[in-house]
């Protein structure tokens, strides 16, 4: 491969991806031989465009037997599909496992829809030629928070607000790498999230302590008046983040430092974080 294609870190990064994936996928035919043909291989560009609501994306497209890179003409949005013919398998690299590489889009809740469905159409456009049944990919999906250096997780906050982590509204179910079938756990996990969420109230958890601390640690002036107020309001816990998501910049900082805490085991919510955990669509 020329390396000319592909940013210096988006390389870096795809290295460091390929190594994980025993451990991410339970896929063993995964490794440094692997990725040295991946690296030095020939193959094919073209410029593809794609039609998504009102809009026309271009990306551009490198395939060789083995892989296929999605990228923007400018080089600012990535994804890498890894093709294994021989486990009837598609890998999808999670998008913003690149943070240099797929920050567009992923800024605000919904923006990385088009990006993946990209893919997801790519991928069932060449199933016949590559022999794939099953797509797999690992969800650790972010949105960026512009007044810090912190990152909303995808799983946490949509399972808060919509009861099933990201992934799960394009028809992706859990899997569990180690036995390489659906994992009925995460599926009970789901399940137990959901009954918990479904009443619990926001004043469960001292929220204005929460943001004192944070105030204090970040060295952000967050209204303490305004935050009770809108615990006031919104008296179930996902009612009140999904109000905090409205403004997104905003509050993308304290979003984030709530959910890390409910979803901290030491703190006894009882809630399963599916941050980090492998999906599966068949095909």
């Amino acid at each position: 491969m020329n390396n000319n294609i592909l940013p210096k870190h988006f390389i870096r990064l795809e290295n460091d991806f390929l190594l994980d994936m025993l451990c991410s996928f339970g896929i063993k035919t995964a490794g440094l031989t692997r990725l040295f043909k991946i690296q030095t291989g020939g193959g094919k560009e073209e410029q593809l465009k794609f039609v998504h609501e009102d809009s026309i994306k271009t990306y551009r497209v490198y395939t060789t037997d083995e892989q296929i890179l999605i990228l923007t003409p400018d080089d600012q949005e990535c994804v890498t599909i890894l093709l294994y013919k021989e486990n009837n398998l598609a890998v999808l690299h999670n998008m913003s496992y690149f943070k240099q590489c797929a920050r567009e889009g992923l800024n605000s809740p919904g923006g990385g829809n088009k990006l993946l469905i990209f893919a997801l159409n790519l991928i069932i456009n060449k199933k016949d030629k590559y022999n794939i049944k099953r797509i797999l990919l690992k969800d650790i999906s972010f949105l960026y928070c512009k007044n810090c250096s912190h990152t909303v997780k995808l799983a946490r906050l949509r399972t808060t607000i919509r009861g099933q982590p990201w992934y799960m509204k394009f028809n992706f179910l859990p899997y569990d790498p180690e036995l390489q079938k659906p994992s009925e756990n995460i599926l009970k996990g789901i399940n137990i999230n959901q009954k918990i969420l479904k009443t619990f109230k926001t004043d469960k958890i001292d929220i204005i302590e929460l943001t004192k601390q944070f105030n204090d640690k970040e060295n952000i002036d967050y209204d303490l008046n305004e935050i009770k107020r809108l615990m006031d309001k919104y008296k179930l816990f996902k009612d009140f983040i999904e109000r905090l998501v409205r403004e997104f910049d905003k509050y993308c900082c304290l979003v984030e430092y709530i959910l890390q805490y409910i979803y901290d085991p030491v703190n006894k919510i009882g809630l399963a974080d599916f941050y980090g955990k492998t999906y599966y669509l068949d095909i």
